[in-house]
């Protein structure tokens, strides 16, 4: 199981704060499925700040980060504000 867990306003958007998934080859196709789950655009989820166990996919292999069960994802919405 991939653990996915939702933060900012993603949190507030969701029907839930955490999901578990199975079969997620990449964080792309992880993506995908959290749009499912959660109704949350994909489009708006590219956007986010995205942790594959605590590192930030920027300095991975960005959406092309490869996953694998047990793995814990943190997926931050972007900060706004004025």
């Amino acid at each position: 199981m991939i653990t996915v867990s939702l933060y900012g306003l993603y949190r507030l958007k969701a029907t839930d704060a955490k999901y578990e998934f199975e079969g997620a080859k990449d964080v792309k196709h992880l993506l995908t499925m959290v749009e499912q789950a959660s109704g949350i655009p994909y489009k708006e989820l590219k956007q986010a700040v995205i942790f594959v166990n605590g590192s930030p996919i920027d300095q991975l292999d960005m959406f092309s980060t490869k996953l694998h069960g047990g793995d814990v994802i943190s997926i931050v919405s972007p900060a706004s504000g004025g």
